[in-house]
């Protein structure tokens, strides 16, 4: 499970666009170094996109590839080929 602790406050005035975007890309930034092994890498930057905008609610989807290595077993037994 992922938990992310995030600062909330109110204001009067409204937040512009890029700011939300830079926001949504930096706690992106903040998950990755946590999930990611140190073998793992980025192949592609991140990438933020405001996917929805009414009222007062901001859609922002980011977008980044990964290359991960995957080094658990397998549970189960093991299967193996030949005579």
């Amino acid at each position: 499970m992922i938990r992310e602790a995030l600062e909330v406050s109110t204001r009067a005035e409204p937040v512009p666009l890029e700011v939300l975007k830079e926001r949504a890309l930096a706690a992106m930034e903040r998950r990755l170094a946590w999930i990611l092994g140190p073998r793992d890498r980025v192949v592609e930057p991140l990438t933020a996109e405001v996917v929805q905008q009414e009222g007062g609610y901001v859609g922002i989807l980011v977008t980044v590839e990964t290359l991960e290595e995957v080094s658990a077993p397998l549970e189960g037994p093991m299967l193996t080929t030949g005579r």
